[in-house]
């Protein structure tokens, strides 16, 4: 249900979770088409990649992730795209929000009666 220009692997955040699990980008893809896993299933795999997890690093990231700001542009799109109050500036929230604004797009407008 992701949006149609939503990337197989997008840019900044995809890839900084690759990089703090030191996973290969195209290994990892293609572990995910080919095999549509589930959560617990792709978590499993990706133990078996990287060995014992690292949790300073992931409560690191975990941190970093959590309390990121989006750049101007982006916090713009998204407000525009969404109708939410322009304060809300926390990169997790807003994305929530876009991301359930193209559900309810792909999800409940098609249903709506006219």
């Amino acid at each position: 249900m992701l949006h149609t220009d939503y990337p197989a692997s997008g840019g900044s955040l995809d890839q900084a979770v690759l990089d703090a699990l030191e996973l290969n980008r195209e290994e990892t893809l293609d572990f995910l088409r080919e095999n549509l896993p589930t959560y617990m299933d792709f978590e499993r795999w990706i133990v078996e990649q990287i060995g014992a997890v690292d949790r300073v690093k992931v409560e690191a990231f975990q941190h970093l992730l959590l309390h990121r700001e989006h750049r101007e542009s982006k916090r713009s799109e998204i407000h525009e795209l969404t109708g939410c109050d322009r304060s809300i500036s926390n990169g997790v929230l807003l994305n929530h929000l876009e991301d359930w604004r193209y559900a309810y797009e792909v999800a409940i407008v098609p249903r709506k009666p006219a």
